[in-house]
């Protein structure tokens, strides 16, 4: 509404969690599929068919990943994940814990990601967030008290 009191319009909602999936989908901070035998025997019964099995984009490897982390953080993305956390969607802050986590798990980060105020923002998304978005903030706690108390 615009009034400072913490409600959100039904657009701005949408806005923020499209913007909070945004960021998961570029830090690759999403649900990764486990490769059980399963999966595999699917795919293998898929390419027998010649069925189009998709397959994960080379750009989506680990260093790419950190390279756009990288950037992000260079230009002070935390600061937008600060306000997207204030969301009171539990599914956008589940998104933004995801995206604090992998902001902090190259040790290098962790003292940029500590400065720019993503330790500020942890608390109330631990207080109010899904089961995984909370265990993801628990992870995201305990790697920032590991730069902050060395």
């Amino acid at each position: 509404c615009g009034c400072g009191c913490g409600c959100f319009s039904r657009a701005e909602k949408t806005v923020r969690y499209s913007m909070a999936n945004l960021l998961a989908n570029v830090t690759n901070s999403y649900d990764q599929p486990e490769e059980t035998e399963e999966r595999k025997q699917l795919k293998r019964l898929g390419k027998l068919a010649k069925e189009s099995i998709p397959e994960p984009h080379p750009k989506d490897a680990t260093p790419f990943a950190h390279k756009r982390i990288e950037q992000l953080l260079k230009h002070k993305f935390v600061e937008a994940l600060v306000e997207l956390g204030k969301s009171d969607s539990n599914n956008t802050r589940e998104q933004v814990s995801r995206v604090l986590l992998a902001f902090v798990e190259d040790q290098k980060q962790r003292g940029v990601v500590v400065q720019q105020g993503g330790a500020k923002a942890l608390l109330p998304l631990a207080r109010e967030n899904t089961d995984k978005g909370t265990a993801d903030c628990g992870r995201t706690v305990g790697f920032a008290v590991a730069i902050v108390s060395f």
